[in-house]
């Protein structure tokens, strides 16, 4: 009487209502997924595109096969720590950019009312070299923090992102106002370019000796080899031998407390 039951024309109809039901949720989870590789292609290409000088394009339909392949349970803490420096150094140049224009909205005042010239190397700000470092590695560091933002989604950030932002601020500004030429901002730039080529390399090189998400290792290889063409540009400016070994005591202590304070920063953006 139950099987009778469930052959009348009625069952047969939910039957197939319920089949349709199905395929049309498979056909939805189809598309879905169709836009999302869409969508990782898209912004992909974009973000290739919009690179001045050698574009490096990156497969990120690849590095979202990788992480769905399973990644190494050490590189989340890894990226979110990549994600906070990453904000922490579009900040520093914000910071010393802000600092460089109060500094010449001062000099300039002086001089516009005094026509004493205050030896300000930031009153004209277009003709200052390190105006154009920091617009420069500015542009470089906004990229990378886009690359981690959508390497890191916003869940699995650090919740310590408005203090990496002040911090950087400050490590920016700092320097600019409290040295007449801009020699402390290019010693404190080689300072932590130093500290991030560890950092980067602390998490690339496992990921090669153990041939792990590759494409993802040559992006995160790719953003390293930058930060190391930002530490020799500012160390070539300073005027100082490069390298912490060479340098004089003054700058050896910057740079321990530069390294320490990011070694800390570090160790707490990977936990908070």
């Amino acid at each position: 009487r139950l099987a009778s039951s469930q052959d009348t024309p009625a069952m047969r109809s939910i039957t197939k209502l319920v089949k349709r039901a199905n395929g049309l949720r498979e056909i939805g989870r189809e598309i879905g997924r169709f836009g999302e590789r869409l969508r990782w292609s898209s912004t992909g290409a974009a973000v290739s595109s919009e690179r001045s000088g050698d574009a490096e394009e990156f497969d990120w339909i690849r590095i979202q096969e990788e992480r769905g392949a399973g990644w190494p349970d050490w590189l989340a803490s890894e990226l979110r720590s990549d994600h906070a420096g990453e904000t922490g150094a579009v900040w520093i140049y914000k910071g010393a950019y802000t600092a460089m224009k109060f500094r010449g909205s001062i000099a300039r005042g002086i001089y516009n009312t005094t026509k004493i010239d205050p030896q300000c190397p930031y009153r004209e700000m277009e003709k200052q070299p390190a105006v154009e470092f920091v617009e420069h590695h500015l542009a470089t560091e906004s990229k990378h923090l886009e690359y981690m933002e959508r390497l890191v989604a916003p869940s699995e950030r650090s919740r310590l992102i408005p203090i990496w932002k002040m911090s950087g601020f400050l490590l920016g500004a700092i320097p600019v106002l409290a040295w007449p030429t801009p020699t402390f901002l290019y010693l404190t730039i080689e300072a932590v370019e130093s500290f991030v080529e560890k950092h980067y390399l602390n998490h690339i090189e496992p990921l090669e000796a153990e041939n792990r998400a590759p494409e993802l290792t040559r992006l995160l290889r790719y953003c390293c080899e930058e930060e190391v063409q930002h530490r020799d540009d500012a160390a070539s400016r300073t005027g100082l031998s490069p390298g912490v070994e060479n340098k004089p005591f003054f700058a050896r202590v910057w740079f321990w407390i530069v390294g320490s304070g990011s070694e800390a920063a570090v160790a707490l953006a990977k936990r908070i």
